[in-house]
């Protein structure tokens, strides 16, 4: 049973997350809750043979957890999952769990926070080692009282670590996808900022000022761009964070923002140039949206368009096949130089099955798009999906159509990373009218007024004249 188990997992738990979060509300409370209780048994059935749908096992049961009626059950299935896990399966989860009971105490009822202890208890207990190596960014659970001993212990540890080292974990878990741990760091580094100003302003004053400020700083803007539609919490503790900071000399202390780049020279018609979009892709875009999904219905699209863009270049046979083809064997090397977190995410799509029964809607885009009634996000994916729905050349359009499924409704940051290689496609492939619809756009967003008040259109139409294609527009612009 745990072997067909582990062979279907996916399925399975698509299954269960359907009738969990119910979008049509179609299922009763009763049934969502047999649903979550499933899970945890099928979990306990296949015990080591469900890691390869951690991430949507994980997300079903954090999106079960935010509805106060099945909370209790969620937890349950949650401690289940946590306590059958292996060392190697359990440190990623092991600052979410702790997230999740600080963030829930006040919801679960009197057996639920003994579960709760027992858990945590479990984690301090049976995986000294693990603990060892992660207590710098366990959060802190110092508001429950009920968890003072194990806090003692977490304490003990921290000790061991200076101001500067505890500015660098309370940043590493700010960068964290996850919403729950993110927003228990913030609360946590409002008063440690409060109460150690003077380390700062020492920093920022010293000749060579200290890294950490920078980063911390940079951690603290990312966060306010990335939960800005998702958790007003999450940015409002950002910018009380950033305030405390204070204003920085931008002379003395940098904080841009990495940026990784990728070039596609042929315009997807040589299928290297393609599988190194499609990786590219994948690794810093659609696999940081997967696991920072909110509800699996949206991890099932990202799975969808994940498992296909690796069938399209053909590496669930150079890696699950390992065949003595030269192209396959230079595909799998490249899949080996991914990090190990990616491939581990990447490796159940390589032999999955996802299917989309919902129908794509085609439209017709009416240029110029932009209007004040519209947002940024709406404007972007609306222009995204029209330049993904007519692809050029063969590799793009198979490219283009998998996308397209996973623009609307999405995390802004896929719309933002296709944009430019799909306005590229059309200007290099497009009909004459196509350019100039284009061309209309770029003059309607770079001549649309700026009113005079600080509003949500005014804000619109900076985000979208901001947007990061200069090389492509003035390249529109010469036809």
């Amino acid at each position: 049973m745990s072997h067909f188990i582990e062979e279907h997992v996916l399925g399975i738990i698509t299954q269960f997350a359907n009738a969990i979060n119910d979008f049509q509300v179609r299922q009763t409370l009763a049934e969502k809750r047999r649903n979550i209780k499933a899970i945890e048994e099928m979990i306990n059935i296949a015990q080591g043979h469900v890691s390869n749908a951690l991430p949507q096992v994980s997300a079903c049961l954090r999106s079960a957890l935010d509805i106060e009626e099945l909370c209790d059950h969620a937890f349950a299935a949650w401690k289940t999952l946590i306590s059958s896990l292996s060392e190697e399966d359990i440190e990623p989860l092991i600052d979410q769990t702790l997230a999740i009971v600080i963030r829930y105490w006040d919801r679960l009822t009197a057996d639920s926070r003994r579960h709760a202890y027992e858990l945590i208890d479990h984690i301090l207990t049976d995986h000294p080692n693990l603990v060892r190596d992660t207590f710098n960014t366990m959060p802190s659970l110092a508001s429950i009282p009920e968890m003072a001993p194990f806090e003692a212990k977490i304490d003990e540890l921290r000790t061991q670590m200076d101001v500067r080292s505890r500015f660098l974990a309370l940043i590493r878990r700010c960068q964290s996808e996850n919403a729950t741990v993110v927003e228990q760091a913030l609360e946590e580094l409002l008063p440690f900022l409060s109460g150690n100003e003077e380390f700062l302003h020492v920093s920022v004053l010293s000749e060579q000022p200290d890294p950490v400020v920078a980063q911390l700083t940079r951690a603290l803007l990312d966060c306010c761009v990335k939960f800005n539609s998702s958790s007003d919490s999450i940015t409002l503790l950002s910018s009380r964070c950033l305030g405390l900071v204070g204003c920085l000399d931008p002379n003395r202390v940098e904080t841009v923002k990495e940026k990784r780049d990728i070039l596609v020279l042929s315009n997807f018609d040589r299928m290297e140039d393609t599988v190194e979009f499609v990786l590219f892709f994948l690794q810093h875009v659609l696999v940081e949206a997967f696991l920072s999904a909110s509800n699996t219905r949206a991890q099932g699209f990202l799975a969808f368009a994940m498992q296909n863009l690796l069938k399209i270049c053909n590496l669930n046979t150079a890696v699950t096949q390992r065949t003595r083809d030269l192209q396959d064997g230079e595909k799998y090397q490249r899949w080996m130089e991914l990090p190990e977190s990616v491939r581990n995410t990447l490796t159940p799509f390589l032999t999955s099955t996802y299917t989309v029964t919902v129908v794509g809607a085609t439209f017709k885009a009416v240029y110029p798009l932009l209007s004040t009634k519209m947002t940024h996000s709406e404007w972007l994916r609306i222009l995204v999906q029209d330049l993904l729905q007519n692809g050029n050349g063969e590799n793009a359009k198979l490219i283009f159509t998998v996308c397209n499924r996973v623009v609307k409704g999405q995390d802004i940051s896929i719309p933002s990373f296709l944009l430019p290689f799909a306005v590229l496609n059309r200007i290099v492939g497009g009909t004459e009218q196509e350019l100039q619809d284009l061309q209309l756009e770029l003059m309607n967003v770079l001549s649309h007024p700026l009113p005079d008040t600080n509003n949500s259109v005014r804000e619109t139409i900076i985000s979208s004249s901001q947007v990061g294609l200069p090389g492509q527009w003035n390249w529109i612009s010469g036809y």
